[in-house]
């Protein structure tokens, strides 16, 4: 994204101006207007604006290309990733639903793509026997579809889901082997490679290899510090939280907990990360002042 939400916004706001005016092929115009509905959901002050501008582009690519093209497919998908990543869960099943539905006719990479998104979907509703099934069809379409990327994904998803299935020696041996993967493919500061790290020491810590995944998530941070993203940043610290408490370094836990929260306050995002630092806190009260 370019700088800020505010900053973004406005830039791409002028490019979707500019190419309403000149010849610009629609795909690449409904493209923009879905770049400029992400960089709307990080700004403070137009993240209202996100969801009009999420209808512009599904308007403009039914309207140009036809209501079951598969630009159309497309932007669904591309629109419901938007929802998962800012936690509108109900908006993302429904464009989901959409997208499926015009998936038969369309290529195995979007249908891997939008099974995936289910899967997602249904593990944040916390489904996990759903999302579990979602995983297998998309884990299918995947192997039709023969895109590294699209299999990549999948093979993430499998990792974050076995974490959540509480399955950790096979979520342990997953995301270990898609660590050497995601570094080859895009180098070892990558945030995807950070996207693998978080799962790898969730996993570690539920074997109890504490000073694994304490090294694990330290090596997470220092890419997610990087990232513009804040919500990497914060998943990472929520790991990281729960380490150090397993490391019976509580009072550090909770500093870092605190300072989560502090900076997911002033980004007003991740809203789910935030309930988990907060029931966090609430249940792991510091130790009492001696007397």
């Amino acid at each position: 994204m370019l700088g800020n939400g505010e900053e973004a916004s406005e830039v791409l706001a002028r490019v979707v101006e500019v190419e309403g005016k000149s010849a610009t092929p629609v795909p690449k115009r409904v493209d923009t207007l879905l770049q400029l509905a992400g960089a709307q959901f990080y700004s403070t002050t137009r993240r209202d604006e996100a969801r009009a501008t999420i209808d512009r582009a599904l308007a403009l690519a039914a309207t140009h290309e036809g209501p079951d093209s598969p630009v159309v497919g497309e932007a669904l998908f591309s629109s419901s990733a938007l929802f998962l990543e800012h936690e509108q869960l109900d908006e993302a099943a429904i464009t989901i639903d959409r997208a499926q539905r015009l998936a038969a006719r369309g290529t195995p990479s979007l249908r891997a793509r939008l099974a995936l998104a289910r899967s997602t979907l249904e593990a944040e509703r916390d489904h996990v026997s759903l999302a579990r099934v979602a995983q297998r069809r998309a884990t299918a379409e995947a192997a039709k579809a023969s895109e590294p990327f699209v299999t990549f994904m999948v093979r993430l998803a499998d990792c974050e889901l076995l974490v959540r299935e509480r399955a950790a020696a096979r979520a342990v041996e997953a995301c270990g082997a898609l660590v050497g993967v995601a570094e080859a493919g895009f180098g070892r500061d990558h945030v995807t490679v950070l996207a693998v790290l978080v799962p790898l020491a969730e996993a570690q810590l539920a074997r109890g290899e504490v000073a694994t995944a304490r090294a694990t998530i330290d090596r997470a941070l220092e890419i997610a510090v990087r990232s513009p993203d804040p919500r990497r940043l914060a998943a990472a610290r929520y790991v990281k939280v729960r380490i150090l408490d397993a490391a019976r370094d509580r009072g550090a836990a909770r500093d870092l907990a605190a300072t989560a929260l502090a900076e997911l306050a002033r980004a007003n995002t991740a809203a789910a990360t935030a309930k988990r630092l907060e029931r966090w806190l609430s249940t792991h009260p510091g130790r009492p002042a001696s007397p």
